[in-house]
């Protein structure tokens, strides 16, 4: 309702405030609802979605607000912070109404404070929740199947996408294109982008590779796509801990992406992944080589990347270091976060207790938490250590 009429995003983008009558809305759903908390989920600049509105809503309000958190993403705070000043203003007012931040770096740590940020950072962690991490079982597996994919992100800046470069990983197929005719070569996050879809048909007319660009997948699509994949290469000039990055990484696809700040805090280019400057056709082509011609140092590095998605980005630890945050924000006392740390270890264990009787036990170690936490909590825990 707020962000599908062109014409009030032309408005906002021209006056940097919605109209009253959806700051007055807003109000109204936050006076009736009284949330415990406000929680904004990226700032997503470029499309004025509901910071924009809670940002008008703030310096309208007669009563205070509930906690404000804010979980950057990508480009937020870095891209659009420095290459578009206009953003820079709204970004810094906006900093200054949140209270609590969780961000996928520790990059955007710093450019918050250096905006303006003067609340509380609760964690660095993927924004979108992490993914589901593969059973030694299954990783094992994903090891010796043959793989026969290049998987490459396919937004560009000529398709309209401020960040992407992937016409910069094309010209670098080109000087590699003599490794690559044992690969299927799929370009995803491009159905819409004619740019890419042009150089991608030049490209297999003139050296007969096997290069497709996809439609639209699912995420059931995806999933399988790079489970096949032998390489995963994206070029951007900015982001995040972008997604696709954390998928290919659970799915064992080795990591060729453009050196960003960010990106290091996750790759170590050499040892579970390759960097390259984003403008340096040259030094990715290369890269691309070096991976095809050492299987043995894929393999290697697609055993880190299954051992830090476990230990690091996996939905489990990531749905765990969520509630914390959230408990954070609620003011619960420091012996009360102890217990409930000591909870979430004993949950796991319960986990894999055998059927009923790990249940069961689960309940009775909640049961002994103080009332506050067991009352205002019971969903979120047992949403994340549900039954077996």
């Amino acid at each position: 309702m707020l962000n599908g009429s062109a014409e009030l995003d032309a408005l906002v983008a021209r006056e940097g405030i919605y109209p009253d009558k959806y700051v007055d809305f807003l109000l109204a759903t936050i006076a009736d609802f009284q949330p415990d908390l406000i929680h904004v989920l990226g700032l997503c600049v470029n499309f004025h979605n509901s910071s924009r509105i809670l940002l008008s809503a703030s310096k309208k309000r007669t009563r205070a607000f509930p906690p404000i958190v804010y979980s950057s993403w990508g480009a937020d705070l870095d891209y659009y912070a420095k290459e578009v000043p206009t953003e820079r203003p709204y970004i810094a007012d906006f900093l200054k109404i949140c209270d609590f931040h969780i961000t996928e770096c520790k990059r955007d740590v710093r450019l918050a404070r250096e905006l303006g940020f003067s609340g509380t950072t609760l964690a660095t962690l993927p924004a979108n929740g992490g993914v589901e991490a593969l059973s030694r079982c299954e990783t094992r597996r994903l090891q010796k199947i043959d793989r026969d994919v290049i998987l490459i992100k396919g937004r560009d800046e000529m398709d309209g996408d401020p960040i992407g470069r992937a016409t910069k990983v094309l010209e670098a197929l080109e000087l590699a294109q003599s490794h690559l005719k044992p690969f299927r070569i799929k370009i995803f996050q491009a159905s819409h982008g004619l740019n890419v879809q042009r150089r991608a048909a030049e490209i297999k007319s003139k050296y007969g590779l096997d290069i497709e660009v996809l439609p639209f997948l699912t995420e059931a699509d995806l999933y399988k796509l790079i489970r096949r994949s032998y390489l995963f290469i994206a070029n951007t000039i900015n982001d995040g801990l972008p997604l696709s990055l954390v998928e290919a990484m659970a799915f064992g696809a080795y990591p060729i992406h453009s050196d960003l700040e960010s990106i290091r805090e996750y790759i170590q280019s050499g040892k579970n992944g390759t960097l390259f400057e984003w403008s340096d056709v040259d030094a990715l082509a290369r890269a691309i080589e070096d991976a095809i011609d050492c299987p043995t140092k894929v393999a290697h590095a697609r055993q880190l990347n299954f051992d830090m998605v476990e230990s690091k980005l996996s939905r489990r630890v990531v749905g765990r270091r969520i509630v914390w945050s959230y408990f954070r924000v609620a003011g619960f006392k420091a012996e009360i976060l102890r217990q409930i740390s000591l909870l979430s270890t004993q949950l796991s264990h319960c986990r894999r207790s055998a059927g009923e009787r790990g249940y069961q036990l689960a309940r009775n170690i909640f049961r002994s938490l103080p009332e506050g936490p067991r009352k205002s909590f019971k969903e979120i825990i047992f949403k994340i250590y549900r039954r077996p």
